[in-house]
């Protein structure tokens, strides 16, 4: 029977007596949490069987499962995340105040940032944590270019919706411009140098060159917009071992605990989604050896070149929005250009490296190897890019050189700095030289995908943007086969 209420009338005339009015229920949940993220523990999961398993909670990943939990008719389809790590921070690095001026500090600690590029790219890392690196990247949200998808088992057209719908999803926006900043446009665009605003993947303006607070979206902006929608268990610290298999059907994957504990989760679809180096590393613990797995590694070459004026310009060069000069087919790089003070920009060169069989990820003795090795024409592309930007920084009036003491005017960072590791699981229409098909289907086998950095066959610019997009277009096609079941 349901409580009387007072009406307008009796609620005005009524004479209350404390003591006869009642006490408010409590506000506090049923079930307190005691974790940001709710989870559930790896070995309650292994009593279940799920739809699907997503392995990894990185970039890729985050955009499936936002696509999953969107699609109404799918409700009761037992989905979950298995993260190798553990819960790092609650937002983008770049979210957190106190972490100001300290952040690659933080986020390069040993306890959550290994390094996993051994022998020949020793500044690569992967964050062991909730997110991925998706929660400490740049932010950077550039779309490849059509022409980059020529070698592509797909073309622009199949990805620029799934484009469009990964910008709205992450807030991505340019930042306000300046007069400064269109002038500088209109010098580099008089040089034939294709230059733009930088698109960041932020609800942001910019002050005195740096973005505002509590803006940078992330793989946790859509994996809580995600568990809005629907439950999704998720189990951290327990790392992937390998693919369960019937034949040519999944059944499940295989995780350990942090007791080393072996645990076994039943699923009907499983998504790698782990990184370029773990994805490949849990499809060989799997034999799949008769697929080019971790071969066809693929990078950026990273360069930083500083523009510095002697004239005396004022606050010019500080008050120039972030912005990019787009690669194109007879220059195969990508430049971002940031203020660093009134008188000196930092050009960032990213310059493409060419897919080859030889350069992958292997094991040895359980131990994953990265061998890689650039080729002539590789150092031909990066002495092109090299010059090209010297002559950017000729057009806009200014020369090699830096106001801030301690910065090189010119360098060539660390093999793996650029973080934008790819191909190891690259997309193709043959098994004989890919790994997925043009949905990012595992070749010959039923109920397998992969969304991450792994499946790009090239790279154009900052991967992450692309990624996202096609992990968005692969759940469309897992959606279909869930309605379908």
């Amino acid at each position: 029977m349901g409580q009387r209420f007072f009406s307008q009338e009796e609620y005005t005339h009524q004479e209350f007596q404390p003591d006869q009015i009642p006490i408010c229920p409590p506000d506090r949940p049923e079930k307190p949490l005691d974790t940001w993220v709710p989870l559930t523990p790896i070995e309650e999961m292994a009593k279940q069987e799920y739809d699907v398993i997503i392995v990894g909670t990185g970039a890729g990943a985050s955009a499936l499962i936002w696509k999953l939990a969107q699609e109404e008719g799918i409700e009761e389809k037992k989905i979950g995340m298995i993260d190798a790590g553990g819960l790092y921070i609650p937002t983008h690095v770049n979210n957190i105040p106190t972490l100001e001026g300290r952040r690659d500090a933080y986020r390069f600690n040993d306890n959550i940032s290994r390094p996993i590029g051994e022998p020949d790219l020793p500044a690569s890392k992967q964050l062991i944590g909730f997110g991925g690196k998706a929660i400490i990247w740049g932010g950077v949200a550039v779309r490849f270019q059509p022409y980059e998808f020529t070698f592509w088992p797909i073309s622009y057209d199949d990805i620029e919706p799934y484009y469009e719908l990964a910008e709205q999803i992450l807030y991505v926006q340019e930042p306000s411009t300046t007069v400064e900043t269109n002038l500088f446009l209109q010098q580099l665009w008089r040089d034939n140098y294709p230059a733009f605003i930088m698109p960041f993947a932020a609800r942001l303006e910019w002050q005195e060159g740096r973005a505002l607070p509590d803006v940078f979206s992330s793989s946790l902006t859509l994996i809580g917009a995600a568990l809005g929608k629907r439950d999704i268990d998720i189990a951290i610290h327990a790392p992937v071992q390998k693919v369960l298999m019937n034949g040519d059907q999944v059944q499940g994957v295989e995780a350990i605990d942090r007791d080393e504990r072996v645990h076994q989760i039943k699923a009907k679809k499983v998504v790698l989604a782990a990184n370029a180096f773990q994805t490949p590393r849990i499809l060989l613990q799997s034999s799949f050896d008769h697929l080019p797995v971790g071969r066809y590694l693929i990078k950026h070459t990273f360069f930083k070149m500083r523009a510095f004026t002697s004239e005396k310009v004022g606050d010019f060069f500080s008050e120039i929005t972030p912005c990019y000069v787009r690669q194109r087919p007879d220059a195969p790089y990508f430049v971002q250009i940031f203020p660093e003070a009134d008188r000196q920009l930092g050009f960032y060169g990213f310059v493409k490296v060419l897919s080859r069989y030889r350069n992958r990820v292997t094991l040895d003795n359980n131990k994953l190897l990265t061998l890689y090795q650039s080729s002539e024409l590789d150092r031909q592309l990066l002495h092109q890019a090299l010059i090209d930007t010297e002559r950017m920084i000729q057009s806009i009036g200014a020369e090699i050189g830096t106001e801030k003491e301690g910065d090189e005017p010119l360098c060539l960072t660390i093999p793996g700095s650029d973080y934008h590791e790819s191909g190891t699981c690259r997309m193709g229409m043959s098994p004989s030289d890919s790994v997925v098909d043009s949905t990012c289907a595992v070749h010959g086998v039923k109920g397998l995908w992969i969304a991450d950095n792994s499946i790009l066959p090239t790279l154009g610019s900052n991967p992450t943007l692309t990624t996202m997009s096609l992990s968005l277009r692969t759940g469309d096609t897992i959606i279909r086969e869930l309605v379908d079941e």
